[in-house]
């Protein structure tokens, strides 16, 4: 069995025998400090006495209801308290913590701290670990080897309680630490707000420091320290500053100065280098920190880097991770010098430069629009200037092969920078036009030319049917079905139309497709005017009678599945006349759908509804 747990009240600054000194007033943290002595401790219950005219205990936790005097600290890893209270008439105070769950405390450390203000001066107090408490309440519980919980009780001999000097001696407590930045003073700490001597002023205590190699310090006559930190240098000193009083007493004190100097990053074979990267291409191989000398005080997310010195390079640094990209213009090649800077929260920085050099890639030509030409059977037509529509940024226009050829309608040729094509026979040519490089690459384009005779033949609508809607539908009529002309494609034809009225509209887009729509409130009939016109002006037209009809909708009941499992390319189709369960014609219905999203449907002139999924997933 292993020994009996120690315990043992502390104060954050004892004297040589684990007393405390302290002043009227003056508010004092006592830690209570444990070892398990190799056990896994469970729960510690703990009484202690004082005498409530000397000592006042003071409320860790102002939040809670009552006075809860102990701070649980870090000892317990999953605590929780069974017990935190104070009888301030008797002088008692008890206390009880237990880990959650199977965790278990091991090896020593403070398991809760609490507050206790002088109020009797010239005296001396104790607080003691009680073990007269009803049931021996100071105890602890373990979990034994066989994972079971065991009560144990300390040996008294091996727990301590605290000795308090109320208004006597000398104190020195609670000096803060500092961070400097490399290079840089700091004169913030006034001594005497640190040190605590009831008999003397802070004028008589004398003071001295230690410690300081790299860091330079001093105390000023006024009992102000002046720290200077060194330039290039990141690292902590720890400084002693010592009080002594007249009467011979001495107390000491601790102070971490920890210096955070520039960042600093690597140079030679590790550091970061020149970059070599094509034309028209993007770099993005480099993580900044990577190039960084590693530096506890200086970590890599709380860095900025920057950079400058570049004209045409576009320089990006994520500001998380500080990877690294550069972007040259389009088509530009060449080199230029980037000077990178890495700096901390002080400012202060370390810099380093590299050159990127970007290596030209030869690109093709151009070739933009061209545009249709027009030409007679035995007559010539001129194009644009070739110099205007085809470019090459590596090259001079001139430095450019430029060929063309006809096919059996069309001939071509090169005349003055133009592309001079004569008609052949009558239809659509096309000419094939290539530009060369002295590298080699090329761009080549087609050029439609419509051959067209000397009589020029008009277009001529076929019969445009008359149109039965109802009122708020849209139709739409595709008017290259309905059009002929021997020497004109549909593309170079130009639709027209006039409705009849202000009843409906009819508009022609690019794609010579008519758009009829009916508004909800008219009923009745309208005529359309159409006329259609080739590039010569000739024209033929007609007119079609739109009958509306008023909407009447028809409840119906459908049986159709509740749910339709459809995969990619796969199609259902139900014919509506079979499934509606009502009396009358069918093929007097209009049927109409509505609520899909993620599915397409059509219903043909016969009633059948053709289901299928949309491109997307769904």
């Amino acid at each position: 069995m292993a020994e009996a747990a120690l315990l043992e009240l502390r104060g954050r600054n004892p004297g040589p025998g684990g007393e405390i000194r302290t002043s009227l007033g003056q508010a004092t943290i006592i830690d209570v400090w444990m070892d398990g002595q190799g056990e896994r401790i469970r729960t510690l219950n703990l009484f202690l006495r004082y005498d409530p005219k000397l000592l006042k205990v003071l409320d860790a936790n102002l939040n809670k209801d009552g006075i809860n005097p102990f701070l649980t600290k870090e000892y317990m890893p999953q605590p929780s308290e069974a017990l935190n209270g104070l009888l301030a008439d008797q002088g008692e105070l008890i206390y009880g913590v237990t880990n959650l769950g199977n965790a278990t405390a091991s090896g020593a450390g403070v398991v809760a701290s609490f507050q206790v203000e002088a109020i009797g001066l010239g005296a001396e107090a104790d607080i003691a670990v009680d073990f007269r408490f009803p049931l021996s309440f100071t105890s602890y519980e373990v979990i034994n080897d066989q994972g079971k919980l065991e009560k144990r009780d300390f040996e008294p001999s091996l727990v301590r309680g605290l000795h308090v000097l109320i208004g006597a001696g000398l104190l020195v407590s609670d000096i803060p630490d500092l961070v400097v930045p490399g290079g840089g003073r700091d004169r913030s700490i006034g001594l005497d707000k640190y040190v605590i001597d009831t008999i003397y002023p802070d004028a008589q205590i004398e003071w001295e420091v230690s410690g300081g190699n790299r860091v330079g310090v001093q105390i000023e006559p006024e009992r102000w320290v002046a720290l200077e930190a060194p330039d290039n240098w990141s690292g902590t000193e720890t400084l002693i500053f010592t009080a002594r009083s007249p009467d011979g007493l001495e107390d000491a004190d601790t102070m971490n100065v920890t210096v955070i100097g520039p960042p600093r990053l690597q140079r030679g074979l590790f550091g970061l280098p020149d970059i070599l990267m094509l034309e028209d291409s993007r770099h993005e191989a480099f993580d900044l920190d990577d190039f960084l000398v590693a530096d506890s005080s200086n970590p890599a997310d709380q860095l900025s880097w920057f950079a400058s010195g570049q004209q045409e390079v576009q320089v990006g640094i994520e500001p998380l991770t500080h990877a690294l990209s550069l972007v040259p213009p389009a088509d530009w090649s060449g080199e230029e010098m980037i000077l990178f800077t890495v700096s901390n929260r002080f400012g202060l920085a370390d810099t380093t430069s590299i050159w990127v050099e970007v290596t030209p890639v030869n690109d093709p030509p151009s070739i933009g629009e061209l545009g249709p030409l027009v030409v007679k059977v035995g007559e010539e037509a001129e194009g644009a200037l070739l110099a205007e529509g085809i470019g090459d940024v590596d090259h001079r226009f001139d430095e450019l092969t430029i060929t063309v050829a006809g096919d059996s309608r069309v001939a071509a040729e090169i005349r003055s920078g133009r592309i001079v094509v004569r008609g052949l026979a009558m239809g659509s040519g096309a000419v094939e036009l290539v530009a060369t490089d002295p590298q080699g690459d090329q761009a080549a384009a087609t050029l439609e030319v419509q051959v067209i005779s000397d009589e020029r033949q008009p277009p001529q609508i076929a019969s445009l049917p008359d149109l039965i809607l109802q009122a708020g539908e849209t139709f739409l009529l595709s008017l290259d079905d309905f059009v002929a002309d021997l020497d004109s494609p549909d593309s170079l034809l130009t639709w027209t139309s006039a409705v009849a009225g202000e009843e409906i509209t009819a508009s022609i887009g690019p794609d010579r497709v008519a758009v009829i729509a009916v508004p909800m409130e008219f009923v009745g009939e309208v005529g359309i005017d159409f006329e259609v016109r080739d590039l010569e002006g000739n024209a033929d037209s007609t007119r079609i009678l739109v009958t509306v009809l008023e909407w009447s909708a028809v409840e119906v009941d459908l049986v159709l599945p509740e749910e339709m499992g459809l995969e990619g390319g796969e199609q259902r189709a139900f014919a509506l006349g079979e499934i509606v369960e009502q009396d009358g014609a069918n093929a007097e219905l209009t049927w109409r759908l509505s609520g899909t999203q993620m599915v397409t449907w059509s219903i043909d002139g016969d009633s059948l509804v053709v289901f299928a999924p949309s491109v997307e997933e769904g």
